[in-house]
């Protein structure tokens, strides 16, 4: 069973399709979770065929146009539904899982990573438990065998079954059936974009906590998204300094519970060789044991205790908020 997935956001279908890197891939069992856009259908069944041939597992992660926001949310369920049947419609040889990018659309979370936060309140709905559309897609996967994984924002880990980020981020997530949830616990990005509140100590605390509460909440669904190695569709995402970082955040994981794990992206690794080291780094198994807990830092505990606070406050103030589509 596979545990280990890149994604692949931005790598063209033709660079997927080389014998030399899915061999690589294919011996240490790691799969691709791979972009499809509305741009990438032409393609879409010869990459599946190739990587599928090689042996290598593959999850396929339909996304939209900018202007439609790229990733799900509850502005463009319709449209990000239609696509989703599509992309199974047009490729259902693939072995999954169908993956669910739940994230604000694209402008606004451009935005808010800078410090610009009003455009996500001037959306903030209270969505219903359960999403007709988004089901219906989570189901059809099921039903193909396929299962289904949701990447979501970290910040959702601290609304703890309340709506709270939730809603502010029109991302729903808890009381849906996805096979596994894979918050995005990116140490570099959050250290890079702290602007120096927070240290590289710092954020290996912050993601102990949310990989441990994570793997309380959900148990064997739980996955982790880890990185960044490389940029990714914003273009200035913070990096791994080198794969010893990755190598360690791997490492605390597993020493929370969780074994699966998806690294962005598979663009970066290609981009900083030796593309060995970095999966080395990813697939080496690591016994938990042999890992100490990472120390508790001050700067990170009241990092933790601010994010659970705003969950809270986001939590009533969506009691308030319209209901979305009503």
């Amino acid at each position: 069973m596979t545990t280990r997935f890149l994604w692949s956001e931005l790598v063209p279908y033709r660079e997927l399709r080389s014998p030399s890197l899915l061999a690589t891939l294919r011996a240490r069992r790691c799969g691709l979770l791979v972009a499809v856009t509305p741009d990438d259908m032409g393609g879409l069944v010869e990459m599946v065929a190739t990587v599928r041939g090689a042996g290598v597992t593959l999850g396929l992660w339909p996304m939209l146009g900018r202007a439609a926001g790229r990733w799900a949310n509850l502005g463009n369920l319709p449209a990000f539904a239609a696509f989703g049947h599509e992309v199974l419609d047009r490729a259902p040889a693939f072995d999954g899982p169908l993956v669910i990018d739940l994230e604000p659309p694209i402008d606004e979370l451009e935005a808010a990573v800078h410090g610009h936060l009003g455009r996500l309140f001037r959306g903030m709905t209270a969505a219903p438990a359960e999403v007709p559309l988004l089901d219906a897609l989570l189901a059809r996967a099921d039903r193909m065998g396929l299962g289904s994984l949701a990447a979501t924002v970290p910040f959702v880990l601290a609304d703890r079954g309340r709506q709270g980020f939730q809603s502010l981020l029109r991302t729903p997530v808890h009381g849906l059936p996805f096979t596994r949830v894979s918050p995005m616990l990116y140490t570099s990005m959050v250290e890079g974009y702290s602007r120096g509140a927070l240290a590289r100590a710092d954020v290996l605390a912050l993601l102990g906590w949310a990989a441990r509460h994570h793997r309380e909440r959900l148990g064997g669904r739980a996955s982790v998204s880890l990185g960044v190695v490389g940029h990714g569709i914003l273009g200035d995402e913070p990096r791994y300094r080198g794969p010893r970082e990755l190598a360690a955040d791997v490492a605390i994981a597993l020493h929370a519970g969780i074994d699966h794990l998806a690294l962005f992206s598979l663009g970066g690794i290609l981009d900083r060789p030796p593309v060995e080291a970095w999966l080395d780094a990813f697939c080496q198994p690591i016994p938990p044991q042999t890992t100490p807990r990472p120390s508790a830092t001050l700067r990170a505990a009241l990092a933790t205790a601010a994010t659970l606070a705003a969950s809270r406050a986001l939590a009533l103030a969506a009691e308030r908020a319209p209901i979305d589509g009503s």
